[in-house]
């Protein structure tokens, strides 16, 4: 086993499907307090908030336990990425370019 990259973790996003996102954001910025961070398609199908240094993401569709995603702010992806292969981690496929600018 190779040693661990050093790797900053600068943030992560949980994801939770919601059944409308601009409802759901409109809440969290009128009712929560939150600050909206984006809004992703027209109308809005992934959307995220922030609250200080936190972040939570809420995306179209109902709660499925296959459906569920967590993002993490990293600083180096292809360093990691890199290491898991070294250490025989089940990847489905290399950094690619993502819809919503993430890798």
């Amino acid at each position: 086993m190779s040693s661990r990259p050093n790797i900053d973790c600068i943030a992560h996003y949980p994801t939770l499907p919601v059944a409308n996102v601009s409802d759901t954001v409109e809440f969290y910025i009128e009712k929560l307090g939150f600050d909206e961070r984006f809004l992703w398609g027209d109308p809005p199908t992934h959307a995220g908030v922030s609250l200080g240094n936190s972040t939570v993401h809420f995306s179209s569709g109902v709660a499925n336990v296959e459906r569920h995603w967590l993002y993490f702010d990293i600083g180096d992806v292809d360093e990691l990425y890199a290491w898991d292969q070294v250490d025989g981690v089940a990847l489905i496929g290399e950094p690619a370019p993502e819809p919503r600018g993430m890798r």
